[in-house]
């Protein structure tokens, strides 16, 4: 039973923490535009005339349908167990229940950037699969409680492999199973059966009846999914209060060489930047599913050239939310400390901008490098220097925008728990948006340069995504430069 009590207690706790009227309008904004937003998208998806492409989308639905179920699972067992209102230990003095974190967890699933991006590529794909069948309008409710039936069941298993990692068998077996997960990915892709094994898939049945078979196996199918999601929402708790009740054991200490006194410099800033980043929990985690990220895709997708100068950006995007829209918080409580240090702050602010770089740019370039050996032709010159273009724009905008939220809205964040995000969960959810529109409109420009023909011009519209780069990069400087505004930046990361 849903302890409602607690619930909307915190909620309206972290809604009064968002002092900024601005803030709030935009986020409630945001909330409210989603509905719209998938509802628009079937509504005009459903309107047109399929045809041919009709049968394509019918094909290709399965398939996004299992991805839907693996991401619902992976995205909350990379955030051990889902996102959270606060950081655990600003609760440990309060009586809150394990059920209340269950339910926070579930209520902010909708504000990550990549459930919407699924659930409306989804809700397009089917509304165009459906389109002129006559069906339109009792095709989406089954659709979306298939999608609320693998939301909660994927945070339910997240919350049960969160358990077993408490223990260190338990740790070892999940990585041996991981492993054992990749190299099955691997094996379909050499056998060429990855399209085999997709029309095997129980999503292809489900896609089938929702949109192929009217009557009675449709009825069937949505009640027996409603049931199911009932029974999910009845074991999520569970879940969760065995998940958290079991102690975490010993996980082993870490030797650390005592290094010989010398000047920062700006690679030592970096080398301890890209450190604190690998040995945060959350930072590691989300950096190694970045990086297999695109081998996932790859063997699951068939990917052409155009279509990988679209990859990068989203990448970088995703690598930037890491940290790098809140980057001082990785020195944490230590950042009155190291303000204090006889080093130009500017050089303080480069070393940041160099090591996020060096975070967004390996997956970016991970992800165009398996992209290029899973397509079979070979490219262009234009779609070369268009795709490595799209790349180097969409860490550089991604970088700068990072570096300026990081200045311009810093926040407490000790990324302490496998849960902590670098902002609470709303900024969260608006810098998501923000960083993936901005990646979008990155892999547009050099998409419309591939309609010119010639290798130079994604060469020409790098530079205008440059100069602005520059022009944001260097007032981030110019405002780093003001005492004033590293002193605020110094006293929010370490007091909040």
């Amino acid at each position: 039973m849903i302890d409602t009590g607690q619930l909307w207690a915190l909620l309206r706790l972290r809604w009064t923490l968002v002092r900024s009227p601005g803030r709030r309008r935009t986020f409630a904004v945001t909330l409210m535009c989603l509905p719209g937003l998938v509802a628009a998208v079937y509504v005009c998806a459903a309107t047109l005339s399929a045809g041919q492409g009709g049968i394509e989308v019918r094909v290709l639905l399965p398939t996004l349908l299992a991805a839907f179920a693996i991401f619902s699972f992976a995205t909350p067992l990379i955030a051990g167990g889902g996102a959270a209102l606060f950081p655990p230990e600003d609760l440990v003095a309060f009586p809150v229940r394990s059920d209340t974190f269950a339910w926070m967890a579930l209520l902010l699933t909708p504000l990550n950037i990549t459930w919407i991006m699924q659930v409306v590529a989804i809700v397009g794909a089917t509304g165009y699969a459906v389109a002129g069948t006559g069906r339109e309008l009792s095709i989406l409710p089954s659709l979306l409680l298939w999608l609320a039936l693998w939301t909660v069941l994927g945070s339910a298993l997240a919350w049960l492999v969160v358990g077993v990692r408490q223990r260190r068998v338990g740790r070892i077996a999940t990585w041996l199973v991981g492993a054992a997960v990749a190299g099955a990915t691997l094996g379909l892709a050499l056998a060429n059966a990855v399209v085999p094994f997709l029309d095997s898939l129980p999503t292809t049945r489900v896609a089938a009846r929702m949109i192929l078979v009217p009557g009675r196996q449709w009825a069937e199918l949505v009640v027996l999914v409603a049931l199911t999601l009932v029974v999910a929402l009845a074991v999520l708790p569970r879940c969760t209060r065995w998940a958290m009740s079991r102690v975490r054991d010993a996980a082993g200490g870490s030797h650390v060489h005592r290094r010989l006194a010398a000047a920062p410099t700006t690679w030592s800033l970096v080398r301890k930047d890209c450190l604190a980043a690998w040995r945060t929990a959350p930072l590691r985690r989300g950096a190694i599913t970045l990086t297999l990220l695109p081998v996932v895709l790859a063997a699951f997708s068939d990917v052409s050239w155009v279509g990988l100068v679209l990859v990068p950006a989203l990448v970088a995007a995703g690598a930037v939310l890491l940290y790098g829209i809140n980057a001082f918080c990785l020195d944490a409580g230590g950042t009155v400390w190291l303000a204090t240090l006889p080093v130009d702050p500017r050089r303080v602010l480069w070393a940041k901008a160099l090591s996020l770089t060096l975070v967004t740019a390996g997956p970016a370039l991970l992800a165009v490098a398996v992209g290029a050996f899973a397509i079979a032709a070979a490219p262009t010159a234009v779609e070369l220097t268009a795709v490595l273009g799209a790349a180097a724009a969409g860490v550089l905008v991604s970088v700068a925008r990072g570096l300026r939220l990081s200045v311009t809205r810093p926040y407490k964040a000790d990324l302490l728990g496998p849960r902590d995000t670098p902002a609470p969960p709303g900024a969260m959810a608006l810098y998501s948006l923000d960083l993936a529109g901005r990646g979008i409109l990155t892999a547009l420009w050099f998409t419309v340069t591939l309609l010119g023909g010639v290798w130079y011009g994604p060469l020409i519209g790098f530079i205008p995504v440059a100069l602005l780069t520059a022009a944001s990069l260097s007032g981030t400087a110019r405002r780093w430069s003001d005492p004033a505004v590293r002193a605020r930046v110094v006293t929010a990361v370490a007091y909040g």
